[in-house]
């Protein structure tokens, strides 16, 4: 099993690989969406019956995928937004999205 915090140390690894393959593409290249979709597609995959998948209004709410995990028993909730950006050494300032 791993947890949130070891998946949230490896993850940017794993991207990086992900994205640096891209180079052996001949034309195109990957999207922010091509990650957020293949986390996606795998939940979807190796997830149980209960897993319901729906997309946040990105313009609305800034992120490409929120995670909401609750038990049910207890009511606890948990919250994640996952916002893909591709980075660069130039940086325009970006845009604030209000929680």
């Amino acid at each position: 099993m791993t947890t949130l915090c070891q998946l949230a140390t490896k993850l940017p690894g794993l991207i990086g690989a992900l994205l640096d393959s891209e180079s052996k593409l001949k034309r195109g290249r990957f999207r922010e969406e091509t990650l957020t979709d293949t986390f996606t597609a795998s939940l979807a995959a190796f997830a149980g019956p209960n897993l319901v998948i729906e997309y946040p209004p990105e313009a609305k709410t800034g992120g490409d995928l929120d995670l909401d995990f609750w038990h049910i028993e207890s009511g606890e909730w948990l919250g994640l937004r996952i916002q893909a950006k591709r980075l660069n050494e130039k940086w325009d300032g970006g845009k604030l999205v209000p929680l």
